[in-house]
């Protein structure tokens, strides 16, 4: 569960393990819809650990099949492009 100030998300709504890996000040914002967020979180977590899907799910405080469920929503395929 992700709780915002305001309105949108903002990068310091995330944990803080996300803060570290977003991007530089001055590109993208963050993405704001919840289903936009799940996804980068999901693409953050598999780089991190080399998409070890075992070890992401971990990170993410998900079962492995779940986090399977969730890629195939997302179209996140199960190996690195």
């Amino acid at each position: 569960m992700l709780v915002a100030r305001g309105k949108e998300i903002t990068l310091s709504d995330l944990p803080e393990s996300l803060q570290a890996n977003a991007s530089p000040e001055g590109s993208a914002p963050p993405p704001g819809s919840l289903e936009e967020i799940e996804r980068v979180s999901i693409v953050r977590a598999l780089e991190s650990t080399g998409w070890n899907k075992q070890a992401a799910a971990q990170v993410l405080g998900l079962r492995r099949p779940t986090l399977y469920s969730k890629m195939r929503r997302h179209g996140i395929p199960q190996r690195r492009a």
